[in-house]
């Protein structure tokens, strides 16, 4: 069909435009970005003082998409039992690859006596349970969205973990 019989012809037009316009919303439902994953991995002991110490939360972020991400944000709070050990958001940018995931290990430093008897339980018992609840902002080429997440378990100080 030449270029002239299309113009002429209403439905070779018709369909042209359908196929085009198939092909266009195909091509932007691709783009439309999904929810990185966040998976809690655990609780690391990093440090440890005689006032204090220094644990990492330990989360693999995934990426979906089959385009790159750029984390922008990660604000978090640690709780251990319903005592608030700590929160914060010292994250520098990170950017996923298309189809991919990285571990992010967040810093979280408390002092002793802030603490109580989380600090007796984990001492007599050698466990504690804990929460770890926060939320992620996500660059993508077409905009930035938010993401909530939340883990618990439960540290065992002889397993470090």
């Amino acid at each position: 069909m030449t270029l002239l019989q299309i113009i002429a012809s209403p439905r070779a037009v018709a369909r042209y435009v359908l196929v085009v316009l198939a092909a266009v919303t195909t091509g932007c439902a691709s783009l439309r970005p999904q929810p990185p994953t966040v998976d809690f991995r655990g609780v690391a002991l990093k440090d440890v003082a005689l006032s204090g110490a220094t644990i990492d939360i330990v989360l693999s972020v995934r990426n979906p998409n089959a385009f790159g991400i750029d984390i922008r944000r990660l604000a978090y709070s640690l709780y251990a039992d319903s005592t608030l050990v700590g929160v914060g958001q010292p994250f520098d940018r990170l950017q996923i690859p298309a189809n991919d995931s990285s571990i992010v290990r967040l810093p979280v430093a408390f002092e002793y006596r802030t603490l109580g008897m989380v600090v007796v339980q984990l001492v007599t018992q050698g466990e504690v349970n804990y929460r770890v609840k926060g939320d992620v902002t996500v660059g993508t080429p077409i905009g930035d969205f938010n993401r909530p997440f939340e883990a618990a378990g439960r540290y065992n100080a002889r397993k470090g973990r």
